[in-house]
């Protein structure tokens, strides 16, 4: 029987959008695919999956519940009624660094609103996965992931340290890579490992992963 069996998995999926106006925001070409491949491969193998998302075309059918939402905010406030009842979080969301400071309530206008629309003064969004990986407890398991152009496996190591949590899934995005497509690859760093995922699947990495995960959760009983 899979040491998955009944727990309860939480994953963040797809983009996050930032208003600017009733037309205009700031995201990021994140599709959420990665998290519906996770949610797939965890509930295959037995796991009670909640996913929140940003807005995507696809539909997350495998998990157990979809927690729908529009900003970092939002996304922020999900995980946390939702993280105390989790086994493992797997942040995998392309969640936006900032938002707007001001969001305004009527278009922006352009010549009218000229100034404001070439200055969009940004504020910081919550970081979900440190947030998250501070406060989980002896018997939770937390995965981020990380958007990475260069130096992949020294910023991997770096942000597995600076978040606090226990793997860290980093992808190189440079050249057009992974953002939309269906193939993937990644590096995956824990505190005792780095295993490299050359080239394959969205879902053949989510299968890695539940094995990973698995294997570290098992040892973890010992």
């Amino acid at each position: 029987m899979s040491n998955l069996k009944n727990k309860r998995v939480l994953i963040t999926s797809g983009p996050t959008v930032e208003r600017i106006d009733p037309v205009r925001y700031i995201s990021n070409f994140s599709s959420g695919k990665m998290g519906k491949a996770l949610s797939d491969a965890f509930s295959r193998a037995g796991a009670n999956v909640c996913v929140v998302t940003g807005p995507v075309s696809i539909k997350y059918d495998s998990a157990e519940r979809v927690i729908s939402i529009e900003s970092a905010r939002e996304m922020f406030e999900a995980c946390k009624n939702e993280f105390d009842s989790a086994d493992i979080a797997i942040c995998c969301a392309a969640v936006c660094d900032y938002r707007p400071k001001h969001q305004f309530d009527s278009k922006l206008k352009k010549e009218k609103d000229d100034t404001k629309l070439s200055c969009i003064e940004l504020t910081k969004n919550p970081d979900i996965l440190k947030t998250l990986s501070k406060h989980k407890n002896e018997n939770q398991y937390v995965v981020g992931f990380c958007a990475e152009t260069n130096s992949v496996i020294d910023n991997a190591k770096s942000k597995l340290k600076s978040k606090s949590c226990d793997m860290i899934v980093a992808n190189d995005v440079s050249e057009g890579k992974v953002f939309g497509k269906d193939d993937t690859s990644a590096t995956i760093v824990t505190d005792s490992s780095t295993t490299d995922f050359k080239s394959g699947t969205k879902a053949e990495l989510a299968n890695l992963l539940v094995e990973l995960i698995s294997k570290e959760l098992n040892e973890r009983t010992f």
